[in-house]
């Protein structure tokens, strides 16, 4: 690696970020003695009375990035070597109602955005303008702007609307799939659409909210088939709250109905969270996890399972960074910290895991001691095989313990001056009766890295393991003047595969996947996938980005999401199960993280 990299940045007069140079794309020559000398030469004949254009000595840097700025030093244009120009437009009131960028420009497009009274957004799209191309003069008239959306050009589309204060009218009528409530200053729904002539969205989020502004009832609506079809148009989730803490105790999932399902949350007095039960009917609950903590808050011990499948142990570092979990002489559990499978967790599984994570170990200094007596982690340093500590915060090396899949191994690992993963070296050795190593070098699953000046990894080689070790042996091609990946070819089996992007960075080809084609919509999430044996995969969104549905071939994946946009649920409409009718496909589990998946019998 360079020993030096240097990252220029250039400032206009009113303090504005200009310009930006990566470590790549400096010209070296901008700062040697010659070249100052040059500058010096020809600041002195312009002074003199010579022109300007005539002494320009400038150094020739690439990979540039350039800003331009209005009077309100608000970006008016960027430029970046991997995205192209992107132009912004600003109203009377200074807020962005228009932008162009270099893919859109190639088909006449441009984004909008368009606020109420109160400045809130209400509506954001793609505009098509053949004709009637965008300047300063028309974004700050309101009545120019309005007919440049409304009245010129085509039709807008990919249309994402948000409605504030005021209820959906259509449920203002007795027996609706739901009744919103306390909405002012409050968002009320949000919708999406194709076309801006299409009559109604395609999908949509409802909300209604306690006084407290706690979302009680959220409602999807999926206005597509097939669940539109098949009376799924609508699934409605509630909300139970703590109102002194603002903590969830229940989340129903389509309460009362055949796909309902249940969460119920319990906190300690630190509001913490300790216990969560799931359930299909509201009567019967299991409980899927539990959580204890240590008594200055980080989570010491996890148990998941209604029947305590597994329990998982906590160990930090004074830092605060994660030691481990269990232990790594994983077996009869003697040096597991929550002694699973015996005495008071005899009920409890015998660890199926253990790893822990070394950062630094010296003979005066160790990244951890235990209080609690035994010693659940092996200790790398001491296997003397040159452990390199670190005491940045990087993972010097990790010892993983996965018995079903072979012996425990020692992954250490190696970092340059920019903090960038070079090598990985793998080492066997553990003693599980001492829970201590005595390391023996191998080659599996080891790998080696390097970069270029920006970050982009140029080689890659990663071994296999057995009799496989000649896995994968990456060299990386760029296109020149970009970060942009044209082609990873693989010595190993010589092949090599080509990428292809638009005009803003996005793949559109990738022949590694297979992919020939990718389409993107306007918010940069992938819309279409054409593969290489002429499946054709398709994705649709709701408002708030958040993929809703995948279509590939005759088979259709739904996915119901709750206000953060966690998928609770997924549908499936395939004709190889229950008759080709939709029908529930996996029920998500939620603690603190995912808990597990329960699928569909």
């Amino acid at each position: 690696m360079e020993k030096r990299l240097k990252y220029v940045c250039s400032y206009d007069q009113a303090g504005n970020l200009v310009k930006t140079i990566p470590p790549a794309g400096v010209d070296a020559k901008h700062s040697d003695a010659i070249f100052l000398d040059q500058v010096t030469k020809a600041r002195l004949e312009v002074k003199q009375g010579g022109l300007e254009q005539n002494n320009k000595v400038v150094p020739v840097h690439t990979l540039v990035t350039d800003y331009r700025y209005n009077t309100l030093n608000q970006v008016a244009s960027q430029q970046t070597p991997d995205a192209g120009k992107t132009r912004f437009f600003y109203d009377a009131l200074g807020r962005m109602v228009v932008s162009q960028n270099a893919e859109q420009q190639l088909n006449n497009k441009y984004s909008y955005t368009l606020y109420d009274d109160l400045g809130r957004i209400t509506e954001v799209g793609q505009k098509p303008q053949a004709a009637n191309s965008m300047n300063q003069a028309v974004s700050q008239n309101a009545t120019a702007l309005n007919n440049w959306l409304n009245v010129n050009g085509g039709i807008k589309e990919q249309i994402t609307h948000t409605i504030y204060d005021l209820p959906y009218e259509p449920f203002m009528v007795p027996n609706s799939p739901m009744t919103q409530h306390n909405l002012r200053n409050r968002v009320s729904y949000s919708t999406v659409k194709n076309l801006a002539t299409d009559a109604l969205h395609y999908a949509a989020t409802f909300y209604d909210y306690d006084p407290h502004g706690n979302v009680d009832t959220l409602l999807q609506d999926y206005n597509f088939d097939p669940m539109k079809s098949a009376g799924n148009r609508f699934k409605k989730i509630t909300y139970n709250y703590d109102l002194i803490s603002g903590k969830v105790n229940a989340v129903n999932y389509q309460p009362g109905q055949p796909d309902a399902f249940y969460h119920k949350y319990f906190y300690d007095a630190e509001n913490r969270l300790t216990d969560v039960y799931t359930s299909k009917d509201s009567f019967h609950y299991e409980r899927d996890s539990r959580y204890d903590y240590y008594k200055h808050g980080p989570l010491a011990r996890q148990i998941i399972g209604q029947n305590q499948v597994q329990g998982f142990d906590y160990a930090y570092t004074l830092q605060g960074w994660l030691k481990g979990m269990n232990s790594t002489a994983v077996g009869d559990g003697k040096f597991d910290m929550g002694g699973d499978g015996t005495g008071a967790n005899a009920q409890v599984a015998k660890d199926a895991f253990g790893f822990a994570l070394h950062y630094f170990s010296t003979a005066n200094a160790k990244d951890y001691k235990p209080i609690g007596g035994g010693q659940p982690f092996a200790n790398a340093a001491a296997a003397g095989f040159g452990f390199v500590p670190l005491y940045n915060g990087n993972i010097a090396g990790i010892s993983m313990n996965i018995p079903t899949l072979g012996d425990a191994l020692l992954e250490t690992f190696r970092y340059d001056q920019l903090q960038r993963l070079t090598k990985v070296n793998t080492y066997k050795g553990l003693n599980p009766a001492t829970n201590n190593w005595n390391v023996l070098s191998i080659d599996d699953h080891r790998e080696e890295l390097s970069y270029d000046a920006n970050g982009n990894i140029k080689t890659y080689k990663r071994n296999g393991f057995g009799n496989n070790l000649n896995l994968n042996n990456y060299s990386y091609t760029y296109q020149a003047g970009t970060n942009k990946l044209t082609s990873l070819k693989n010595s190993v089996d010589n092949k090599t595969a080509a990428y292809g992007y638009d005009a803003i960075g996005n793949v559109t080809k990738d022949e590694k996947q297979n992919v020939v084609s990718n389409i993107w919509n306007v918010y940069g999430k992938l819309q279409r996938v054409e593969k290489k044996d002429g499946k054709i995969i398709t994705y649709s969104y709701d408002a708030s980005g958040n993929r809703i549905s995948k279509v590939v071939g005759d088979t259709t994946e739904i996915y119901v999401r709750d206000a953060s946009g966690t998928v609770m649920l997924t549908y499936q409409k395939n004709p190889l199960v229950n008759s080709g009718h939709v029908s529930t496909k996996e029920f998500y589990k939620y603690g603190s993280n995912l808990l597990g998946i329960k699928k569909k019998a």
